[in-house]
């Protein structure tokens, strides 16, 4: 009937009452497809998918003997996909609202939960110059700590994407914050040619 929120509660209280009883595998099993048949798209809660992740591991733990471990892992790695999207577009709603001091910590947070992201450089990028547009933002007091950030924030992109397709855009705001740092930039034009 697709009633999977009633259908979770009911297989969940099965294995709480019989843990070793004969139907428990296939209850585990069902319960965790339950909430996974529950998780919504990656811009909505994602309290579902995390409940799947958590009945998937649960079912490869305890029953790893099964022939559905397989299956478990792929959608664990399925759902999992869709956490790191939710935290990119997270991230990225701050951003798009001009939210910058919010939009950095929401992009180091998403950075860090999820190093291996698909969407680390764009996320890298959108960090610098969300410290870029902070700066320059900026009241003058605040400016010159911000842009350093900036340029610490530039070396670690650099040395992650030296040919990232956010060059221009990154060596504008290298020039931009040395200008204002008074260092020299002429080592970034000779490093790209």
């Amino acid at each position: 009937m697709k009633d999977y929120f009633s259908a979770s509660s009911y297989f969940k209280a099965y294995l709480d009452q019989y843990s070793y009883g004969k139907y428990a595998e296939e209850a585990a099993f069902m319960a965790a497809m339950c909430d996974y048949n529950m998780s919504p798209r990656p811009e909505l809660d994602q309290e579902n998918t995390r409940a799947a992740i958590e009945g998937f591991s649960y079912f490869i733990n305890k029953y790893h003997y099964s022939e559905r471990v397989e299956e478990c892992r792929k959608l664990i790695k399925e759902l999992q996909e869709r956490l790191v999207e939710k935290s990119y577009l997270s991230a990225k709603l701050y951003y798009d609202m001009q939210a910058y001091k919010s939009a950095i910590v929401a992009l180091n947070n998403s950075l860090k939960e999820y190093a291996d992201t698909k969407y680390r450089e764009e996320m890298m990028y959108l960090k610098l110059n969300s410290l870029f547009l902070y700066a320059e933002n900026s009241m003058p007091d605040k400016q010159k700590e911000r842009y350093q950030d900036t340029l610490d924030d530039y070396y670690s992109f650099m040395e992650e994407f030296p040919s990232s397709k956010y060059s221009r855009d990154v060596r504008r705001i290298y020039q931009t914050t040395g200008r204002f740092l008074k260092i020299d930039t002429s080592t970034l034009e000779a490093n790209i040619q």
